[in-house]
């Protein structure tokens, strides 16, 4: 099984960002995100047995006195690796991340003392679309000039998530749901 643990939006935010993204979606050189799979990743763990779900739950279960925290998404794009070659448009957090970065250094450590081993790297950030082919300048800049909505939102609960591949896009399916504490 494919598999990540991650963050996802309400349905409320998930929908408005989508509204507020939909003059972009227009050009066939992206291969936009839909609304149900906005999420951010907090630990990508790949292909899986599915033997190894119950030391996740239980690196999962770590989580649960964390309070529920709030976050605002930037209302600008951003891109990996750079604006000069993107490949990955997404939105990133308009202020405070401390809350998002400390509840994934948690996991990392409880996902380590459970035998996974992930990458080290951990950059708050929302997908909202992936280069399939280069884009003319014309479009780059019409990204660049994007201004979307302030959008908030409450962060309640950390999500295990099975990702499955199809031709028309990614499935995702919850396995487990650790709530915060309040």
């Amino acid at each position: 099984m494919r598999l990540f643990i991650g963050l996802q939006p309400s349905v409320a935010l998930r929908q408005q960002l989508a509204k507020a993204l939909a003059p972009l979606t227009a050009t066939r050189a992206i291969s936009w995100v839909p609304a149900e799979n906005f999420h951010f990743t907090l630990a990508f763990l790949g292909e899986i047995e599915e033997t190894a779900i119950p030391a996740i739950r239980a690196a999962m279960d770590c989580l649960a006195n964390f309070r529920r925290f709030e976050i605002e998404l930037a209302t600008t794009i951003d891109t990996f690796p750079h604006w000069g070659k993107p490949r990955v448009l997404w939105l990133g957090l308009k202020e405070d991340e401390k809350s998002m970065n400390a509840l994934q250094r948690s996991l990392a450590i409880a996902l380590k003392e459970q035998g996974f081993d992930l990458d080290q790297r951990f950059h708050p950030h929302l997908t909202i679309g992936r280069v399939r082919r280069a884009p003319a300048s014309a479009t780059v800049k019409r990204w660049q000039a994007w201004r979307g909505p302030v959008l908030c939102d409450t962060i309640g609960d950390v999500i295990l998530f099975a990702s499955q591949l199809k031709p028309t896009g990614a499935v995702y399916s919850t396995l487990h749901k650790q709530e915060f504490s309040v």
